[in-house]
């Protein structure tokens, strides 16, 4: 992290402040609707029907609580996901920040006027690093979106109960099962 964040990242949470959620709000991807969808989800969940209890008794016991399990989790997933991206930018912005460090001396002016490039030697692992870390953290940040959007898909095919498996569902096969719905030709396929 830069010191920039690691400055902003190391104040002390508010006085009184909820745990729950706080490290999403510090870093600035709060989603507070869709924490208030996964609280009444999971308030949904019944012991006794053993899943989503108004489900019951359809899509049988063991396959409520897988479904009802996975729902859970995707619609989480969406935070986790962001958390994790944001993380990762940061990283990611930090490596970049070393990396361009590193070449901050490699252009020069020379007496004549003319401009002369020389790009310092890698010398040691530590050297090659800075560019191998913001590489992994920039893919960090596209996987973790990507697993964001799948989540997102998945769970509004499990909140709207839409004909299609949610143990598979991601955005795409949420926006294709949205899209055949009779009446749902005004959705545009690029609304997702």
């Amino acid at each position: 992290m830069t010191d920039a964040d690691i400055a902003r990242l190391s104040r002390e949470y508010a006085a009184g402040e909820p745990r729950e959620r706080r490290l999403a709000r510090a870093l600035q991807i709060d989603v507070p609707a869709w924490r208030e969808l996964g609280d009444e989800i999971v308030t949904d969940l019944d012991e006794r029907a053993l899943g989503i209890g108004w489900w019951a008794p359809h899509p049988g016991t063991s396959r409520r609580i897988l479904v009802g399990d996975h729902l859970v989790t995707c619609v989480r997933g969406v935070e986790t996901n962001l958390i994790e991206g944001r993380l990762h930018l940061m990283e990611a912005t930090d490596f970049w920040e070393r990396e361009s460090n590193f070449h901050a001396c490699a252009v020069s002016l020379k007496d004549d006027g003319r401009i002369e490039v020389r790009l310092p030697d890698r010398r040691r692992p530590l050297d090659d690093v800075a560019l191998a870390m913001s590489t992994l953290h920039a893919v960090g940040v596209v996987r973790a979106v990507a697993g964001a959007l799948d989540c997102f898909g998945a769970s509004v095919v499990g909140v709207a109960a839409i004909r299609t498996s949610l143990l598979r569902a991601d955005l795409d096969s949420a926006r294709r099962a949205l899209a055949r719905i009779v009446g749902a030709t005004a959705v545009s396929a690029h609304a997702f």
